[in-house]
Formats: structure tokens, sequence, C-alpha cells
């Protein structure tokens, strides 16, 4: 677990301290050329009620100790027996800790949506740019390790 001075010296990014040398925070390196030897990814970008669009995974991100709100609060609609709200429930218990790139998946069986996926983005108003590319490498990677073995 992190210290708070920790917490606080990622926040500053590019900012040079005593917990956040120079050093720490290489220049990105330039994205290669695309690979045609691994799997592929689609991803759609809507802008509407994600719960009406099918797909095979719907994804939101989700804040630390932040009940679901919006496009997140749609899936957890989407996903849920009523009364009952699984992911807002989850979130209550404590059971969704949302660390910045952490994933858990709610699988489903009716309906467009097929599955269901949130990735944590960390405390509220900690993610910056970098953090959000940590967060899709993170999210790319978890995909790509399970492929589409929680779909029916």
């Amino acid at each position: 677990m992190s210290t708070p001075a920790a917490r606080i010296a990622d926040l500053l990014e590019d900012v040079p301290t005593a917990s956040n040398p120079p050093a720490r925070f290489p220049a990105p390196a330039p994205d290669p050329s695309p690979r045609t030897d691994g799997p592929t990814l689609n991803i759609s970008v809507i802008w509407g009620d994600i719960a009406r669009i099918a797909a095979d995974l719907h994804v939101t991100g989700h804040y630390q100790s932040v009940v679901p709100a919006a496009a997140e609060l749609a899936l957890d609609r989407a996903i849920s027996v009523d009364p009952r709200r699984i992911i807002t429930e989850h979130t209550k218990l404590g059971w969704i800790e949302a660390q910045l790139g952490e994933v858990t998946y709610f699988p489903c069986k009716e309906g467009p949506v097929r599955c269901a996926a949130v990735v944590g983005m960390g405390p509220m108003g900690t993610l910056t740019e970098r953090r959000a590319v940590q967060m899709y490498a993170s999210y790319r990677w978890t995909w790509t390790c399970c492929g589409n073995s929680w779909t029916g």
C-alpha cells in the first residue's frame, strides 16, 4: 500500500521532488508500427444509453468508493436483478477496490449486455493522462489474457 506522500508524488507527474526525481518518468517511446500477429480489440465509443447497445463486453470506469452514476449506473441496471444493483452493492461492500487498472467482470446471460466490466480509475480527481494510459494498458492485458472466455 502506498504512503500518502507517494500518492501525492504520483500526482505531480513531471514535477521533480525528492520522491519524484526527473529520471522517474522517461519520455514515452514512439509508437511502433501496428502488429498483425496478435489478437485484435475493436473499440467503439458511443454517446447514449450504454445498456441499449449490443456488444460482447461493455466497459466503464470506476472511481474508488464512488457509487455508480451515469454510464456505470445504466450498466448496473442492465446486469442486475431488481431491486438489487450488483455493481452498487459490490462498491458499498468494498468488493470493488477500483485500484488503477483493476478490472472486475460481471457476466450476463440476457439482453444486449453479454458481459460488463468496471475498470478501476483510482481515487476521484487523480486520473491524469499518464494514469489513463496505465489503466488502459492494464485492461488491455487482462482482456488479451482472458480472450472471450467470459462471454456465453
